[in-house]
Formats: C-alpha cells, structure tokens, sequence
C-alpha cells in the first residue's frame, strides 16, 4: 500500500458476490480526532446506498422470477418510484462528481503542462543572464584597459605638448626678440 499513502484512506463499500449484501470495510487502521463523526456520517450514508442498491438487485432478481404480488409487494411498489428517483439522484451525483473530477485532473494537467513551460522559459531566461553577465565582465575588462590606454596617451601628449612648448617657447622668444631689433 506504499502507493495510496499519498491519498487519503476512506470507508469503501464492497460488494460480497455470494450475497445480496454489501460490506463496508474501514481502510483508515488510526482515524485522526473528527474523522469518527465523518466515518460515521459516511457509513450511514453507505448503508441508505445498501439499502436501495439491495432493492434494485432484488427488483432486478424480482424481473426473472416472477412472484404473486402480495402485500409486503404492494407497499414496495409504492416506494419504488421514490427509490427510482433517489437511485436517479445518485447517479446524476456521481455523474457530476465524475465529471468534477475530469475537471479537476484537466485543470491538473493544464497547470502542470503550465509550470513545464514556466521552467522552461526561466532556464532560458538563465542561459541569457548568463550570457549578459560574462560579457558585461568582458565589456568591463576592456572599458579598464582602454581606460589605463587613455590615461597614458593623455599622460604622453601633454608630456609631448610641455616639450613642444618649452621648444617653440625657446624658438618663440627668439624670434620675438629678433622681430624687436
């Protein structure tokens, strides 16, 4: 039973196929506080299903035996259509519970199917995170370098500029001085 402890254990009714009888079987070995009240109200309710399940497999059994109507007959004759309806009612019960839970195992999927796509999309995402990170480090590295080579080059021309003045600023005087004379 290592694969239904996931889901929650619940009465079940089973049907004994040497009877007419159907036996409820507790599959919940330790029922937690509140769960006697709901076992309780679910047995009860299996024994109504017993009881009008009895009486179709009897009006079913009845159909191939003819019998000579009498008075015990009569009066479940008169709660047929009563149980027929209530037979009725619980099979368009379970037809909606069956179709709830369609429902749910679709809603289920979909999800799922959602979550996949979600992941996908987020490793995706990742890989371009990644990408963008090792070439911002690139891009950093070569901004810091031509950075250094811009400080250099500046360093030199106004080395060369000082040089350059300090040589026309010799030729410069002497030729003003020249122009004076």
């Amino acid at each position: 039973n290592d694969n239904n402890d996931a889901e929650p254990k619940t009465p079940t009714a089973r049907r004994n196929l040497n009877t007419s009888v159907f036996e409820v079987a507790n599959l919940d070995a330790e029922a937690g506080p509140g769960e006697d009240e709901k076992e309780g109200r679910m047995i009860t309710e299996l024994h109504r299903i017993q009881g009008l399940l009895g009486s179709v497999l009897k009006k079913t059994t009845s159909i191939t035996t003819p019998s000579r109507p009498t008075m015990g007959n009569a009066s479940s004759a008169q709660n047929t259509p009563n149980r027929d309806e209530e037979v009725e009612l619980l099979r368009s019960q379970l037809k909606e519970q069956e179709v709830a839970t369609s429902l749910r195992k679709a809603d289920s999927s979909f999800l799922q199917s959602q979550v996949q796509e979600k992941d996908a999309l987020l490793q995706e995402v990742s890989k371009i995170l990644d990408a963008v990170e090792k070439r911002q480090v690139e891009l950093e590295k070569a901004n810091a370098r031509m950075r250094r080579e811009l400080t250099e080059k500046n360093a030199t021309i106004e080395f060369q500029s000082k040089h350059i003045e300090q040589l026309m600023g010799g030729t410069g005087t002497h030729a003003a001085a020249g122009k004076d004379d």
